[in-house]
Parts: structure tokens; C-alpha cells; sequence
């Protein structure tokens, strides 16, 4: 009895090692910005809430159509329009949700087997015309072997790269799974 209590204290203190491991993560190099905590609760509201006021917007509609209210046809054309960009609205946080959740899963894989390690992150996208806006190469050794990579070209609307440009130009501390060759950068404290 107790041995099956044991076990299950043992991994609820397990998922919560792996939570707060998750939540001192900024990004992983070759995927991008992870979203988590306060952040992670916002983009949910977010995503919720649009949601919510179509759901209004319709049943204004629907009631006004029903009940023969005394609604103009303008009232109902700017009622719609409103819906329209709603859902737009609410369709950038799903996918920047869904995105997140792919990024979330993965690092879950890479905690696995990682360790910490020193980084340096610079930007080479100002050295080199070459490269795509807001690249960076990370510079790194493991088992004194000194390893380069590239990061995936930047993006202005996702960011992708855009969490790297705080670490730039200092030894930063990061993650490392050898066993996925994946770099996940802590966030500064």
C-alpha cells in the first residue's frame, strides 16, 4: 500500500521537476520561442474570448431575426463584419496555440536526456548579407569539441528568432540533448 503511494508522490514530483524545467525554458534554437506560464494563460483567453463574442454576435443576430426586432440592415452588416474579424482575430492565437503545443511536445522529448551547458549566441545577419533578418549562430562545446550551428531564417511575425537577439553577444546557460542534437536556451534570470 504505501509502495503505490510512494510511486505516485514520486511522479506527481516528477511532472512538476519536468513543469518547472519546461517554464525556465525561452526558446529551442532550431524551433523557436517557447510560450509558457502567465504568457500561455493570456493566449488562451485570448483565444477564448473572440470565441465567446461570435457566439453573442450570432445569437443577436439570430434573436433579431426571429423576433423581428426592430434592427436596421446596417446594424446587421456591421454586426457581421465584427464577427468577420473576430474569427480572424481568434484564428492567429490558435495557430500561434497550435504551434506552441508541436514546440511544447518535442522540448518535453529533448528534457529526456539533457544537460546544462554554456552558450554564445550571435547575430550574423548584420555581419553577412547573406543571411536572412534576425539569424543567429550559436557557438558551443561538448566534450570539448567546439560546435557552430545556424538558427532557421527569422521571421518579424512569429518571431522566431527574435528571443535570441536578448541573448546575444554573452555566454548564456542552455540545455543540451545530445541524443536530439538540440539546444534549448534558458531564460535569463
Amino acid at each position: 500500500m504505501y509502495e503505490i503511494i510512494d510511486k505516485i508522490v514520486y511522479k506527481i514530483k516528477v511532472k512538476k521537476m519536468k513543469n518547472n524545467k519546461l517554464n525556465s525554458i525561452d526558446g529551442v534554437f532550431s524551433l523557436g520561442r517557447l510560450i509558457t506560464g502567465k504568457k500561455l494563460v493570456v493566449l488562451y483567453v485570448g483565444t477564448i474570448f473572440p470565441i465567446f463574442m461570435i457566439a453573442i454576435i450570432i445569437g443577436v443576430i439570430i434573436t433579431a431575426q426571429h423576433h423581428l426586432m426592430s434592427i436596421t440592415k446596417n446594424i446587421i452588416i456591421a454586426l457581421t463584419c465584427a464577427s468577420v474579424l473576430v474569427l480572424f482575430y481568434a484564428s492567429i492565437f490558435i495557430v500561434v496555440l497550435i504551434k506552441n503545443n508541436k514546440i511544447i511536445k518535442k522540448t518535453q522529448i529533448y528534457l529526456q536526456d539533457a544537460y546544462e551547458i554554456y552558450v554564445k549566441v550571435r547575430r550574423v545577419d548584420i555581419e553577412n548579407c547573406n543571411y536572412k533578418p534576425y539569424q543567429c549562430e550559436i557557438i558551443y562545446k561538448v566534450n570539448g569539441i567546439e560546435h557552430k550551428k545556424i538558427s532557421p531564417k527569422g521571421d518579424w511575425l512569429w518571431g522566431n528568432n527574435k528571443y535570441l537577439l536578448k541573448h546575444c553577444g554573452s555566454k548564456v546557460k542552455a540545455l543540451y540533448s545530445q541524443q536530439y542534437d538540440q539546444i534549448l536556451l534558458l531564460k535569463a534570470k
